[in-house]
């Protein structure tokens, strides 16, 4: 015999409702002034993993200023980068090895075991040159992917990936925090000035699938450190108790790590004698600060990541991109050729630096002073957007003095072509294979008196500020520097040199 319970309420008699799927209809108070005790307070917590491996639910609190303001974190990206280029980015990265070498060959990732280490002290490394710092309660994230290629590991082989500065190549770093993947598993390592503190395995070898990425990801803070696989919680130190399976963080520490800023980095190398031909592969490292923008502008973000240009792109030529004259060991030096001036042909392809031409006859038409083609981009070249904020120019008089009429040279910038020659054509509309003409900005005017001597420097200085409407190149678009005779004189031996700089940073 089934019964049926009604829930009333004592004084009113007014009984309780439910829906069709039996659950009850629960209203919150609608008077809180009135009636504020009637109002029930819930604590709000945040749940950041389920705990599928950890075996407990990871929740944090929200919290709230002394204002009763919600706080909220912002994140910064400090360096991001693709290891998709086929050489080394010797702007950005530092590279050692004993034996053991990493390449890039191309297919975008960075290889340990190209050549396998074999003994002891064999070993490989790739160390970021920009430094991460801790700032008080804003923990840095390492999110490293990589992979196991060839074979697994097999005994004696180790690799390591994080923040710290590699004692040598085939050593691992004296202070730092990384993870750590040999045949004992992942392991989270703090490393405090030689005083090491691991975690248990937070998982094991036979995890890692061979041909398989993972990305993997390092939180550190000033009193805590937490793994992440694939946005999953692997591991922490310095977590609650009931959280079993981390090694805590030494009582006696007051960080992770002694040293307080340290660059990313990756390794392989040997801890003993070693017989196989395995890889290890890194396709991409990102470092960021969390939860409190340091408010750095872009140009000095861009700046960390090795993207201001003027020491080349990743994945094309390294080294100086201005010419401005160079002198090595045993040879002389180099100044700019000069010629007649062209506008289809720059006196200088590379972004900024010294050019030459010729003194010209009064109203000659636009001359190339700088014609830098962004490079295009492929699937080893990652194609970037150069965003200049501003440029500046100097001319000084070169050759012999000026003849009989002063030399002035109106200045402009082109933007935008997909040619090097100013007598591009803009397409009409929807024309197959669509041709863009060269957009132009005035600049200014500066120019030399009559009589001006070999050295002297025309007058005013060029400077431009476009950061609030900056001049976009994007990838296989030309930036021109154009100068134009005014007034002057063909001169034989009169030469007009340029020392151009323009501003700006790669998106």
């Amino acid at each position: 015999m089934s019964m049926d319970v009604v829930i009333r309420d004592v004084g009113t008699g007014t009984g309780s409702k439910v829906n069709t799927a039996g659950q009850a209809l629960i209203s919150g108070e609608t008077d809180s002034i009135n009636n504020p005790g009637n109002v029930a307070c819930v604590r709000a917590m945040e749940e950041n993993d389920l705990g599928t491996v950890t075996g407990a639910a990871y929740l944090k609190s929200i919290e709230a200023s002394l204002d009763y303001r919600s706080r909220v974190g912002m994140d910064s990206i400090l360096f991001s980068y693709t290891f998709n280029a086929s050489a080394q980015d010797t702007d950005s990265w530092l590279y050692a090895f004993s034996t053991l070498t990493a390449t890039q060959p191309g297919n975008g990732y960075l290889q340990f075991g190209t050549v396998q280490g074999t003994a002891s002290g064999h070993g490989a490394y790739m160390q970021s040159r920009q430094r991460f710092s801790l700032l008080g309660t804003a923990p840095i994230a390492c999110e490293i992917t990589m992979g196991l290629f060839t074979a697994t590991l097999v005994s004696n082989e180790v690799c390591l990936m994080g923040l710290g500065i590699p004692a040598a190549a085939g050593t691992r770093p004296t202070d730092g925090v990384w993870l750590e993947l040999s045949t004992s598993g992942l392991v989270l390592t703090m490393m405090f000035n030689t005083a090491v503190t691991s975690t248990s395995p937070l998982r094991a070898l036979a995890h890692f699938t061979v041909g398989q990425m993972y990305k993997l990801v390092l939180v550190v803070g000033e009193r805590d450190v937490e793994v992440w696989e694939d946005d999953v919680l692997i591991g922490a130190a310095a977590l609650p108790t009931s959280m079993s399976f981390q090694s805590g963080m030494p009582a006696a520490n007051g960080q992770p790590c002694q040293m307080a800023s340290q660059p990313a980095f990756v390794q392989k190398y040997c801890n003993g004698v070693v017989s196989n031909t395995n890889t290890f592969r890194v396709s991409d490292i990102t470092v960021s600060q969390m939860d409190t923008p340091q408010g750095l502008d872009a140009p000095t973000l861009q700046a960390f990541q090795g993207l201001m240009g003027y020491g080349g792109l990743p994945g094309g030529t390294m080294g100086s991109q201005q010419f401005v004259g160079t002198i090595t060991t045993g040879s002389s030096p180099i100044t700019p050729t000069s010629a007649a001036g062209s506008n289809s042909t720059p006196a200088m392809t590379t972004l900024g630096g010294v050019c030459a031409i010729n003194a010209a006859a009064a109203a000659a038409t636009d001359f190339i002073l700088m014609g830098w083609t962004n490079p295009a981009g492929s699937v080893t070249q990652t194609p970037r957007t150069y965003v200049m904020t501003g440029i500046f120019i100097q001319a000084y008089n070169f050759g012999a003095a000026v003849a009989t009429t002063p030399t002035t040279v109106v200045y402009s910038i082109g933007y935008g072509s997909t040619a090097a020659t100013l007598n591009t054509t803009e397409s009409t509309s929807f024309t197959t294979a669509t041709v863009k003409a060269a957009r132009r900005v005035a600049l200014g005017v500066n120019s030399a008196a009559i009589a001006a001597a070999i050295g002297a420097v025309y007058s005013p200085d060029i400077i431009r500020d476009f950061s609030k409407g900056p001049i976009v190149v994007r990838p296989g678009e030309v930036l021109h520097v154009i100068g134009k005779i005014v007034v002057g004189t063909a001169t034989a031996s009169q030469i007009i040199e340029f020392l151009i700089t323009p501003i700006g940073y790669f998106i």
